[in-house]
């Protein structure tokens, strides 16, 4: 356990946008992230992860992890769209843990792209890549709810993600001693 607060990281962007490539790549950068991600909740728990009837024990479950991870001062990821009131509400939960814990809001810049976006689903689902089933109308709602959120605090990311990584570095590194 870590004598400093935990840091979420949370991705903003629609499906197909790059979020859990944006996982992928930080775990390489940063092996002791932990990942909250509410698509392998629904596998884990439902046997499938484009069930949403059970939304609402899913979340709770998502942030029973997250502010337990919080609260031991880890680095988490939280691999969810996170548009509009989902987002506010994982901020909610970060700042309902206390203890000093921040958030690193970051943007998904092909978010700005719907047609490559839902060009991504399909090709993943077509090839049998295990991800939710969003429809292509879904993508074009998520599309009009980012061009709505505000990108002001987010730190805006495509494939380079070096400004990230020296942020995460900033912000949970900057107490450990080396």
């Amino acid at each position: 356990m870590r004598n400093s607060p935990g840091v979420a990281i949370v991705p903003s962007g629609i499906s197909g946008s790059g979020k859990t490539t944006l996982r992928n790549k930080l775990l390489k950068k940063f092996p002791d992230m932990e990942v909250v991600c509410p698509d392998d909740l629904r596998r884990e728990i439902l046997g499938d992860v484009s069930d949403q009837s059970e939304g609402h024990k899913i979340f709770t479950k998502a942030r029973e992890l997250l502010w337990d991870l919080l609260m031991d001062g880890k680095l988490v990821f939280f691999d969810a769209t996170n548009l509009g009131k989902s987002k506010t509400r994982v901020e909610s939960w970060v700042n309902e843990v206390g203890l000093g814990s921040r958030i690193i809001n970051v943007g998904l810049e092909d978010s700005d792209r719907p047609d490559i976006c839902a060009a991504r689903v399909r090709m993943d689902l077509a090839v049998g890549k295990d991800r939710s089933k969003v429809p292509e109308e879904v993508v074009y709602d998520q599309y009009e709810k980012w061009m709505k959120t505000g990108k002001e605090n987010m730190i805006m990311v495509g494939n380079d993600i070096s400004d990230l990584v020296r942020e995460i570095e900033a912000v949970y590194l900057e107490d450990i001693p080396f």
